[in-house]
């Protein structure tokens, strides 16, 4: 059976018009309209018009198609490209007074534009490496303080044992 229908589409108080409908078609008694941008807005309507009026019942909630949602990717997990990791190492382990003491911060992680040095004798440094005597024996607090490109701080801290050595 062919069916002539008339179809008017209203809109004027609509917010949400979402797609350009192509085409129309009949398949079998169900009218379908496809719309060309949004499959969401692919309606069917399984009532064939009143034969009285050849009128097509309004579409109900309940009428509207079981289209599966979009499959939506997973997020990515958040990394925090901002993390810092301070780590340094010295040599000699246990130096002696007025030796050379070679530190070394490249073992430090992150996105580091600065590398500051307090060897806890007043004294203090910049770099990813430097050398420092210590003049006197005793325990030395060395902290090294790294900042990232967007001003973010970390620190370590060793003691460094001065010996009577040298």
């Amino acid at each position: 059976m062919l069916y002539n229908v008339v179809l008017q589409v209203e809109a004027t108080d609509s917010d949400e018009v979402k797609g350009i409908v192509e085409d129309w078609v009949i398949p079998g008694s169900v009218l379908t309209s496809i719309a060309s941008a949004y499959p969401e807005n692919v309606v069917d309507l399984p009532h064939e018009p009143d034969p009285k009026t050849g009128k097509i019942p309004k579409l109900k909630e309940s009428h509207k198609p079981d289209v599966p949602p979009p499959i939506e990717e997973p997020a990515p997990p958040l990394v925090d490209t901002n993390i810092l990791i301070a780590v340094f190492t010295y040599d000699p382990a246990v130096p002696g007074r007025n030796e050379s003491v070679s530190f070394d911060a490249s073992l430090s992680d992150g996105d580091i534009t600065e590398y500051r040095w307090d060897f806890g004798d007043t004294e203090s440094d910049t770099g990813v490496k430097t050398d420092h005597r210590f003049t006197a024996e005793g325990d030395y607090p060395v902290t090294l303080t790294i900042i990232g490109n967007n001003g973010a701080k970390q620190q370590q801290e060793h003691t460094v044992v001065v010996g009577g050595g040298a």
